[in-house]
């Protein structure tokens, strides 16, 4: 399924608007999410090492904004050793189901 994520971000459909922009913070990462019908009812974001802010959507979507490039590339080290299914912009990364990730790069 990356790869699937992987070919609609190289063929742009769609997604090149999103991916393209960095966030301020993860409130602006969930207002695009939710703009493009990705639920999320959350409000309340955290802060921990390793990344700048995160959110929780439901249990199932998580976003995270990041201070650096390595921040990022280390938590996408994880979710691939983990397998998880994500999507990453310049500053962040949405991790979730298959279903929620394609509505943001269609």
């Amino acid at each position: 399924m990356l790869a699937f994520i992987s070919l609609l971000l190289a063929t742009g459909c769609g997604s090149q608007q999103m991916t393209d922009k960095s966030v301020d913070s993860v409130s602006d990462l969930r207002s695009r999410i939710t703009d493009l019908d990705v639920p999320c009812d959350s409000e309340k974001s955290f802060r921990t090492s390793g990344i700048k802010e995160a959110i929780s959507c439901g249990g199932n979507v998580w976003l995270t904004v990041y201070e650096n490039d390595e921040q990022k590339n280390a938590r996408i080290s994880e979710y691939k050793s983990k397998k998880n299914r994500y999507l990453e912009g310049s500053n962040w990364t949405v991790v979730g189901p298959q279903e929620q990730l394609e509505k943001l790069t269609s």
